[in-house]
C-alpha cells in the first residue's frame, strides 16, 4: 500500500514539469498546465496567450 502511494507520488512529480510550457509549445495532456500565468491550453493541447493579456 505504501509502495503503491509512494509511486503514484514519483510519477506525479515526475511527469509535472513536462507539463510547464511556454506560449506555443504543447502542454501536458493530462494536467493542461501551462508555465506562464498569462497563458491556458487550448483545444489541441498548445499553451496560448489569454485573449485579455497585452502583448
Amino acid at each position: 500500500m505504501f509502495v503503491r502511494l509512494l509511486l503514484l507520488i514519483v510519477l506525479f512529480f515526475n511527469s509535472l514539469p513536462k507539463g510547464l510550457s511556454h506560449v506555443g509549445q504543447p502542454c501536458n495532456a493530462i494536467f493542461r498546465i501551462c508555465l506562464a500565468s498569462h497563458s491556458y491550453c487550448d483545444d489541441d493541447n498548445i499553451c496560448r496567450c489569454k485573449p485579455d493579456y497585452p502583448v
